[in-house]
């Protein structure tokens, strides 16, 4: 029953979660690369989105 409940825990939540025994070597490693791109790409879009806030400020009070 535990071991249920963590799986859907982890299934839901996975970033809250430490990296559970159950599973192999290489889902643990796609859900590693996953995680990574997941980071890169927000902070890309954190990046660039407040680059264009900045200009369209700069546009605005000229």
């Amino acid at each position: 029953m535990i071991i249920l409940l963590w799986r859907l825990l982890y299934l839901e939540y996975p970033e809250y979660l430490e990296y559970p025994e159950y599973l192999e070597y290489s889902e643990y490693m796609e859900y590693m690369e996953l995680s990574y791109l997941r980071d890169f790409i927000s902070m890309f879009k954190a990046k660039y989105t407040d680059k264009a806030s900045q200009q369209a400020k700069a546009k605005f009070a000229a």
